[in-house]
């Protein structure tokens, strides 16, 4: 374990942020379970870590990290979090990756009244995206990763 790894309590900003304790015990470590659209589950202990993107650290990136799993989430290495809250790898990482992909204004706009617009659910299989995000995704993905061997594309996934 790193020596910058800790463990979350009920009784931290970030828990009592995502409702996982009934009291604010700083003895007691921070777990729920994450329950996906497909039922999937995942029970996780709240955690944080210096995660470092690139050459940037991001000091107390806050994650959950698995447990138990079940459903079809046990064949998943791992789940990233792009929702609008503020646990979520988008806002935890805004700052100094703010210009990183460069993506058309108004592409995810969600509309309320109507329930129009994106979701990225890192909990399903495969996320779909309009193109204008997903190509420009796709080209700062393969230029940050330019020193990978890149594998044979498939039908589904050109970028692999």
């Amino acid at each position: 374990m790193s020596s910058t790894y800790k463990y979350l309590n009920c009784a931290s900003q970030q828990c009592q942020s995502l409702g996982a304790c009934p009291n604010n015990d700083n003895n007691v470590n921070c777990t729920r379970t994450q329950e996906y659209g497909d039922k999937s589950e995942v029970d996780e202990l709240t955690s944080s870590e210096t995660l470092t993107v690139g050459s940037q650290p991001v000091e107390d990136f806050v994650f959950g990290c698995a447990s138990a799993a079940s459903g079809l989430i046990q064949r998943s290495p791992g789940l990233v979090g792009f929702g609008r809250d503020a646990l979520s790898f988008v806002s935890q990482t805004t700052m100094p990756y703010d210009k990183l992909v460069s993506i058309p204004e108004g592409t995810f706009t969600f509309n309320k009244s109507t329930g129009s617009g994106t979701i990225i659910d890192s909990g399903t299989v495969i996320t779909r995206l309009v193109e204008p995000a997903y190509n420009s995704m796709r080209d700062t993905f393969s230029r940050q990763l330019s020193n990978l061997t890149q594998a044979s594309p498939t039908e589904l996934f050109d970028t692999c």
